[in-house]
């Protein structure tokens, strides 16, 4: 992904769906190259080929010096995670509740540092519910809550399936409510257990609901030179050495196509590009967040209907130096810009009430303007109308105050700098790799197929 647009559709999935054809093969592709380096490393030799644990061991020793590699090892733990919760309603009858909840606690730390809040709150409910849930609740959720069976009897997530049945009823009854409505959704419920299994409906999010038939050709994916694997291994493999037993990783080229690799310990990125050390805190950093965000939400005021982010922060973690800028530019505008466009894009309904309010203070407690101003009910103003009486104000108060826009400036490099504080991980990189995130199953390593596979068992 060449420019900074396709890579935030990834990033930043307006539907995470839109990632799963590609994430797979970029994890395989990362995989791939990281298990024939070590095997080269080893002498390639057919007496001794690595395991999957001698890979995950590999790579965890070539990132201890490497901020760059473990930037990576973070994603591609939480690729791993994502899979495991899709991957939980498919295993067992009625699919698998125990590793579903694995993975939430997992996603919980990630979401945390993402600015997730919807799926903070839920993800913490859940848990504060299957916990205190007594035996016959825990038996209706494990067989009819978590899961429906399809029409061939697999089981898939329960929201999954409503919105595969809202699909079906709005394939035969259309999307505009009309006068016997009611009587056409009842007859459709009837009609659609007797559809061939063989078509289903899959949802497509620019056009619509679209009438799809199954077949071999369609559930098989062939690789193409344009596909995220072929290519994706090309960057990882060749181009950036990423896994390279010996070298550090290629961030550019120089004269006569030199490569130039990045130091040991050093946090720079391709593109001149600089990794933000709390990318690799990351998991440390969202649980503590996700520990005091249950103790003050869900246990000290366990009814409280707002939940404010002022006790606790669940602001996302800017990755890298671009974001740090794009970010405070973005802050600053949102504190500084009479045009309206600007603020649409910079800021939202709410934060544009907040600094609505907040001029409005400034204006009449120091009497620059009269008669004294007074917006209203803020609750009968839409994010249009906040952003125009804002620049309306502003307008007035940087002509009575030329000194204004100035102040507002330096107040939002300040604020910026404290909610975005960053530490160093000096001779922290290392003991880093020891959290849990990165730790293998005790039990797990004792099966075979985590063990090195000698020629005698191929």
């Amino acid at each position: 992904r060449n420019t900074r647009k396709k890579v935030e559709w990834i990033l930043y999935p307006s539907d995470p769906r839109q990632l799963e054809n590609e994430l797979p093969q970029y994890v395989l592709a990362h995989y791939r190259s990281a298990f024939v380096y070590c095997w080269e490393s080893w002498g390639r030799s057919s007496d001794r080929i690595p395991s999957a644990a001698d890979v995950h061991k590999y790579m965890l020793d070539r990132a201890k010096n490497c901020p760059y590699r473990q930037g990576v090892l973070i994603e591609l733990r939480y690729a791993e995670i994502a899979k495991l919760m899709r991957m939980s309603a498919k295993i067992g009858k009625r699919g698998s509740v125990d590793i579903f909840l694995t993975a939430i606690r997992f996603a919980l730390p990630l979401w945390a540092t993402a600015h997730a809040r919807d799926y903070v709150r839920l993800g913490c409910d859940l848990l504060q519910f299957l916990e205190c849930a007594s035996p016959a609740v825990m038996v209706l959720y494990e067989n009819e809550l978590f899961t429906r069976l399809t029409a061939a009897g697999k089981p898939e997530h329960a929201d999954l399936s409503m919105e595969k049945s809202v699909g079906h009823i709005r394939k035969i009854v259309g999307k505009v409510e009309r006068p016997g409505m009611d009587k056409k959704m009842e007859h459709a419920c009837e009609k659609i257990p007797t559809l061939p299994t063989h078509e289903h409906v899959g949802q497509n999010f620019r056009s619509g609901s679209i009438k799809i038939k199954q077949s071999q050709a369609r559930r098989d994916e062939w690789l193409k030179d344009k596909s995220p694997l072929i290519r994706g291994h090309d960057l990882i493999h060749n181009k950036i050495q990423l896994w390279h037993p010996t070298n550090e990783p290629i961030i550019a080229t120089g004269a006569n196509e030199q490569p130039i690799y990045t130091q040991p310990n050093s946090f720079s990125l391709p593109g001149k590009e600089t990794l933000n050390p709390d990318v690799l805190r990351c998991f440390d950093i969202g649980s503590r967040r996700v520990h005091e965000y249950f103790q003050l939400n869900n246990i000290n005021t366990p009814y409280k209907v707002n939940r404010s982010e002022k006790d606790v922060s669940l602001t996302r973690i800017l990755a890298t130096s671009e974001d740090r800028q794009a970010e405070l530019k973005k802050s600053i505008t949102a504190a500084t810009s009479v045009v309206e466009d600007d603020l649409n894009k910079a800021i939202n309904k709410n934060q544009a009430g907040e600094e609505l309010e907040s001029l409005v203070e400034i204006l009449n407690n120091k009497l620059i303007v009269s008669p004294l101003v007074s917006i209203g009910s803020l609750s009968k103003l839409g994010k249009a109308d906040r952003i125009k009486k804002l620049v309306e104000l502003r307008n007035q108060y940087f002509d009575k105050d030329k000194d204004a826009r100035s102040k507002n400036e330096n107040i939002a490099r300040e604020a910026f700098e404290e909610k975005y504080s960053s530490i160093s991980l000096d001779g922290e990189l290392e003991d880093l790799l020891a959290g849990k995130i990165y730790c293998l199953s005790e039990d797990v390593m004792k099966w075979d197929r985590y063990k090195s596979v000698s020629s005698t068992r191929n």
